[in-house]
């Protein structure tokens, strides 16, 4: 497996030199365009069958990650110090000045309505990952600022504030009750503010609002104009509105210094050097207690303190030596190798929330014709490249919707799909080529592959397999920057095909399907896609049907090979020994990114012993 790895990269790294040096004056980086919503398909069109099925390599059946044999919850203690390395450092503390993503001690020491349920989690009954940042649903969620929420008709929403919650003891707040203004303030903040960038990305959440009211000390309503935007007006006040004291825009305007961050979070951002260390101490005044030992006030730690370390092979060695108690985004050879220096350390290993695709243009011969599509599919052989090139650690059949148990309803899996589906993602060359032939290719074409170099090995297997089917594929490797460019250009720049990544964190939304959204390279409007999408939204608050429509979009997507989805390879995510009370959580609930902190305790006996 890995002497094949390493003869293609060979391959790949002539073909990278010479295309970054023809693509280094390409076009200026330009940001996407506004994401947008679900999709969903119609009556998908009559299936292709084989003439003569080939047995398929070994398929293997996508499984939720993993994560090692959990012994016997202890009884947590309090104290001690939790160390992390990350490769970057925060860089916005208001998320109406910056992109919450960029935030990451935001969603710490400002919380939002709601959290996800970690009596749920892996630690709990295990019905939610949160391995990755996906939309894990309402279901999923627990009351955090809101302690409930309710729409009381189809155009009324009510949010029921928490009572006996208070803000960090620091002025100009000096640790004050949280009441229904402070809500009401950040709603009309987010409502009027064309700063905010989730805000301008998600502006058609906002347009139907008509009124926010504050109706007592813990009540707040907001009346829409539009009904049917409902759905996505709760799911963005409740995602990526993190809840900010009103004095501190009445004192200074925003909270992008981080010295004036206040919050009701968990912890209370002590000390920041840019690039260099961030460090959050405990609220001792904090409301919540540990769901899985309901008596117990949280967090466990004193303090937490995020060590900057943009070198990764730097991060491994300090998660070596101890100087560290957690990583992640490590390849399976990097984890398995500090497995074997150290089979202490515990592990997850989860899918990416993005998954590798390559998609063609539907607009353009010969990717206009189904056959076409069809027969590339099936000269790629999915499961023998799980098996040969990433040693079983990968999966396929992936995207958009990935494995995981909030995903349960809306996964099918390869083995239960229909016949005339799975043919189409197992291996079957002779077939290929019997359809290309008949689409008018029997000596089959020459096309092109644009990618960027972290693509450049998946983007030479295809060309391998396509290869053995006739179709002759160069491949055209930009630098990263002009590949965004040109991927994201309308209207599209790229000749016929190109591979990258499909974000898979919001599958019943699947934006890469809609019409005007900028994830959507086949050029077309996919037949069924904005219907669906319509359909969805209105029965968002009825999962069986919602979930239902979601299913038969993917169906169609896969049996019209809209796009050609690849494998996706495992990461993994180590941690100390000594961290205790976590299981390699990464989102407390949707978009929250390493809000799981307030949940560990650190053993220091253990730690002491092993030093």
């Amino acid at each position: 497996m890995w002497k094949k790895k390493k003869f293609l990269w060979v391959v790949v790294s002539v073909l990278v030199v010479l295309a970054l040096v023809l693509s280094a004056c390409g076009p200026k980086e330009e940001e996407p365009t506004t994401p947008t919503t679900p999709t969903t398909p119609t009556t998908p069109t009559t299936p292709i069958t084989p003439t003569t099925p080939t047995t398929p390599t070994k398929p293997t059946t996508p499984t939720t990650p993993t994560t090692p044999t959990k012994p016997a919850e202890e009884e947590p203690q309090y104290g001690g110090e939790y160390i992390e390395g990350w490769g970057y450092a925060s860089i916005t503390f208001d998320d109406c000045h910056g992109l919450h993503t960029m935030g990451h001690t935001l969603k710490q020491t400002n919380e939002r309505l709601w959290v996800g349920d970690w009596g749920k989690g892996p630690g709990g009954t295990n019905e939610y990952s949160m391995y990755t940042p996906s939309w894990a649903g309402s279901v999923n969620h627990a009351g955090a600022l809101a302690e409930d929420w309710e729409f009381v008709n189809a155009d009324t929403f009510i949010i029921h504030v928490r009572p006996s919650v208070y803000w960090h003891n620091k002025p100009p707040v000096n640790g004050r009750e949280l009441t229904a203004e402070d809500i009401a303030f950040n709603l009309d903040l987010h409502q009027d503010n064309d700063r905010c960038p989730m805000r301008n990305m998600n502006s058609f959440c906002f347009g139907g609002v008509k009124s926010i009211e504050v109706i007592d000390k813990y009540t707040v309503r907001t009346t829409l104009e539009k009904p049917e935007m409902a759905a996505m007006y709760m799911m963005y006040i409740f995602t990526f509105m993190t809840i900010k004291p009103p004095e501190i825009y009445a004192d200074y305007g925003n909270m992008t210094d981080w010295e004036n961050t206040v919050g009701t979070g968990p912890f209370v951002l002590t000390d920041y050097v840019p690039d260099q260390v961030m460090v959050l101490d405990r609220n001792p005044n904090y409301w919540m207690y540990d769901p899985l030992h309901p008596t117990n006030k949280l967090p466990y730690i004193d303090r937490q303190k995020l060590i900057v370390i943009k070198d990764l092979s730097t991060r491994i060695s300090a998660l070596k030596t101890g100087k560290i108690d957690r990583i992640e985004e490590l390849e399976t050879d990097q984890a398995k190798t500090l497995l074997q220096v150290n089979p202490d350390f515990q592990y997850t290993k989860y899918l990416s929330h993005t998954a590798p695709v390559l998609s063609w243009r539907h607009d353009v011969e010969p990717f206009s014709d189904i056959r076409v599509r069809r027969a590339l599919s099936m000269a790629v052989d999915h499961f023998g490249v799980i098996r040969d090139y990433y040693g079983g650690e990968a999966e396929t059949f992936n995207c958009y919707v990935p494995p995981y148990a909030e995903d349960s309803d809306i996964y099918v899996p390869f083995e239960d799909s229909p016949e005339d589906i799975k043919v189409l993602y197992e291996y079957h060359p002779d077939e290929a080529r019997e359809l290309l032939a008949e689409a008018g290719y029997p000596n089959g074409f020459k096309t092109e592959i644009v990618t960027e170099p972290k693509y450049a090995e998946q983007v030479a297997i295809i060309k391998e397999y396509w290869a053995k089917v006739g179709v002759d594929a160069d491949m055209k490797i930009m630098e990263a920057g002009a590949f965004r460019s040109l991927r994201f250009a309308r209207p599209m720049a790229y000749p016929q095909t190109i591979f990258t990544a499909l974000g898979t964190a919001v599958p019943r939304r699947a934006p890469g399907y809609r019409d005007d959204n900028k994830e959507n390279w086949t050029g077309i409007h996919l037949p069924g896609a904005e219907e669906g999408y319509e359909y969805i939204m209105e029965h968002w608050f009825e999962p069986e049907l919602r979930d239902a429509k979601v299913r038969e979009r993917e169906e169609r997507a896969k049996r019209e090979a809209w796009y050609l989805p690849f494998v996706t390879p495992y990461i993994y995510r180590l941690w100390q020994p000594w961290v205790k009370g976590y299981h390699g959580e990464q989102c407390v609930g949707n978009q929250a990114r390493f809000t799981f902190a307030q949940y560990l305790w650190i053993d220091a006996d253990l730690k002491e012993a092993m030093k």
